[in-house]
Parts: C-alpha cells; sequence; structure tokens
C-alpha cells in the first residue's frame, strides 16, 4: 500500500523535539506520534494533522529529518509493502529505506496517569529560567517544593551537595501547597517544545507536563529521593 502527503511544518518541528527524546521512532497507524526514551525516563506523545502508516519505523530520526530538509516543499510516499518512503520534489528525488519496527523501541500506545497530588501551571518564561539556571550554575535537578500554607517554588539546585548553589521561583499566590513535598526531576528530562505547560504530579512518582495550546504531552519520571506528604 503506498500513501502520499505532506509533512508540515510544524510536525516537522514536534518530530525534531522527539528526537532529542529518542533517535528512532515507530509510527503506528494512526495520527499521533509517540516517542519514549531509551532510560524510560520520559515519554511524548502529539495528535498531528497526517495520518502515518502502520508498523514503520525511522531508525535515524535526525537523518531522515535532514532528508526532508533538502526539498523546499517535498512530496513523501510511503510504500508499506516495501518498506522505503520516496521524497522528491520535482526531478530530484531520495529514496530513504525503513527500519524493521520489531527492532526499535516503541512507546506503549496508552498510558494510564495515576491520580494528581500536585497540579500548577509552568510557563514557558519561567522554563526557559529553569534552563538557563541549570546551564549557568552546572546545576541538574529541579525541585518542586511545598511547605503547607505557602506558594509551591521551584529550586534549580543539586540535590546530592548540600553546598550546592540555588536559583528559585516561587509559583503565583493561587499555588498553594495543601501539604510539604520535594519532588525531584533531572532537567535533563526536559526536552519539550517552548511552549507554556500544566503540570500533573502523582506521588507515585509520575509526572505529566500538558500543553494546553495543543496535543502534545510529556510523561517524565520523578526521582526516587523525591518525598511527599509526611
Amino acid at each position: 500500500m503506498e500513501i502520499h502527503m505532506k509533512i508540515s511544518q510544524d510536525t516537522i518541528l514536534l518530530l525534531k523535539s522527539f528526537a532529542a527524546i529518542n533517535q528512532s521512532i515507530v509510527f503506528s497507524g494512526d495520527n499521533v506520534l509517540r516517542t519514549i526514551s531509551e532510560s524510560k525516563t520520559i515519554m511524548a506523545s502529539a495528535v498531528v494533522e497526517e495520518t502515518f502508516p502502520k508498523d514503520v519505523g525511522i531508525y535515524n530520526l535526525p537523518e531522515f529529518l535532514g532528508v526532508l530538509s533538502m526539498f523546499s516543499n517535498p512530496d513523501v510516499d510511503i510504500d508499506s509493502a516495501t518498506k522505503f518512503v520516496r521524497v522528491s520534489e520535482g526531478k530530484r528525488s531520495v529514496k530513504y529505506v525503513f527500519a524493521d519496527p520489531r527492532v526499535l523501541q516503541n512507546s506503549p500506545r496508552n498510558l494510564v496517569f495515576p491520580n494528581s497530588d500536585i497540579s500548577f501551571a509552568l510557563s514557558n518564561a519561567d522554563l526557559n529560567a529553569i534552563r538557563k539556571a541549570s546551564s549557568t550554575l552546572s546545576l541538574p535537578h529541579l525541585v518542586i517544593r511545598g511547605v503547607e500554607g505557602k506558594p509551591v517554588s521551584l529550586v534549580v539546585t543539586d540535590v546530592e551537595d548540600m553546598s550546592s548553589n540555588a536559583y528559585e521561583v516561587e509559583l503565583d499566590d493561587s499555588m498553594i501547597a495543601d501539604t510539604d513535598f520535594n519532588m525531584v526531576f533531572t532537567i535533563s528530562n526536559f526536552k519539550f517544545l517552548p511552549d507554556d505547560y500544566v503540570v500533573n504530579i502523582s506521588s507515585k512518582l509520575i509526572s505529566c507536563f500538558r500543553s494546553p495550546n495543543r496535543s502534545l504531552e510529556y510523561f517524565v519520571a520523578v526521582e526516587k529521593s523525591s518525598s511527599f506528604g509526611g
């Protein structure tokens, strides 16, 4: 079966973001892109306008995106029977062979998120500030800190170094903690597209960062050194 399509710039942007999580990807026969890191500490999914064929794998996603960038507005013809895609524009074309999806790490189609114990809005500006502080001060962790009755704060630090520098952002007064908690994240897992996010964190050490502007969500593991409640 051959499928002809154009791949939008928005979808290419998402694929570039997903390539930072895992350099391989498997399409699942629908309009949802999914990926998971090799360490299984971050998983992402996004609804896109294209519908991709089922059980088609790309081993080197950055390379495939590089092929797309060779053309201004390429046609993409996918032959799922012969396992290759032809990317073309005018008289120029590239035949790109797919990988066997059975040898690639495939993201689960559905992840059941447990009840959320902590919820707050994270602006793109605060996310950028967290990344910049982490880079500038060489700090690997973000701690979502709550003290009962006080606003939740975001602390960039090194939880393994008691004398560490720290950068702190206090969220607005609507984000009041109803119990004490310290939820620890490794900032290198924050391979997110620039956007605002609604953050939900479970005491079962899983979190979800969901964009309010598009159908995009990231599930990120919370470190075992975290604590919630008394």
